[in-house]
């Protein structure tokens, strides 16, 4: 959708050895003028493709009560990876929803994880419900989590399970440790790099106004010695991620049976001979 952060990525040609695998490598027997030319092909060597796009939906980030919730910090300019990648360091872990849970996730913050983009399913309706409760319970146990690194989402398509199934297969290819094995993924290989489009660190929101909408009718009696029926509802959602935070059920639905209630009680209300003793007391409230 338009107006949606956007991830920037490009294909890259990775091209860096460890000094260990260096030193194995010329241990081996392998010339030196071979060595010599590959670090000079690697110096001229940067992009192999343009640079594509699509939309990525932050992680909430608020503050209640003077503590922290959420993703912190929203730039990311880093090469993806794997999750089961030997080296996150400062890199974006891509991860498929149904693989992440509240302890990969502090793993990956834990291993110096740079930021974290999480994939989700192109059809929603398709998830089974014992999933979509996992979810939300990984959902709520998020929401009361402090997170200093960028977590974006972003829904399955070519473009997206394309960079994801690279970093899973480069991953598996880092199992081979030899330096044999890393010279032939620096010839053959390439990395993606993530990188957020016009997108700055979050600023404290000054000046903020919430409304609520209330609503009372009068009972029989003295208003100050009956006691109150109090029927709330809040009228916009509140998720993971805010943009992906569609509330037909949370809570469209309450403020629907609201309003209904409002119409009727008013009708029903304003006829003395008719009205009830206790009064009403109608309160839509933001979350």
């Amino acid at each position: 959708p338009r107006g949606f952060p956007k991830l920037i990525y490009r294909a890259s040609l990775q091209m860096s050895l460890s000094l260990e695998d260096t030193w194995e490598l010329l241990r081996s027997g392998l010339p030196c003028w071979v060595l010599v030319s590959v670090i000079v092909l690697g110096a001229h060597v940067s992009s192999v493709g343009g640079m594509q796009d699509f939309s990525v939906y932050r992680m909430q980030h608020f503050d209640l009560h003077g503590l922290h919730y959420g993703s912190r910090t929203a730039v990311v300019n880093m090469e993806a990876k794997g999750a089961l990648s030997t080296m996150i360091s400062r890199r974006c872990v891509i991860v498929k929803w149904a693989e992440l849970t509240s302890e990969t996730l502090l793993d990956l913050v834990n291993k110096g994880a740079g930021a974290v983009l999480v994939l989700l399913p192109r059809e929603l309706s398709t998830i089974e419900d014992d999933e979509l409760q996992m979810w939300r319970e990984l959902e709520s146990h998020l929401l009361s989590t402090e997170i200093q690194i960028p977590v974006y989402f972003a829904f399955e398509d070519d473009q997206t399970l394309e960079v994801f199934n690279h970093t899973r297969l480069w991953a598996e290819g880092e199992r081979d440790s030899s330096a044999a094995a890393s010279l032939g993924r620096m010839l053959s290989g390439y990395s993606y790099q993530l990188i957020t489009e016009a997108v700055v660190e979050p600023q404290v929101m000054a000046g903020l106004r919430i409304t609520s909408i209330m609503g009372k009718l009068s009972g029989q009696g003295l208003e100050q010695s009956l006691p109150t029926m109090a029927l709330l509802a809040h009228y916009d959602a509140f998720g993971l991620a805010p943009s992906l935070s569609f509330g037909p059920d949370s809570n469209g639905s309450g403020v629907a049976a609201l309003l209904e209630l409002a119409r009727l009680f008013s009708r029903l209300y304003s006829d003395p001979k008719q009205r009830p003793k206790y009064p009403p007391f109608l309160l839509c409230i933001p979350v």
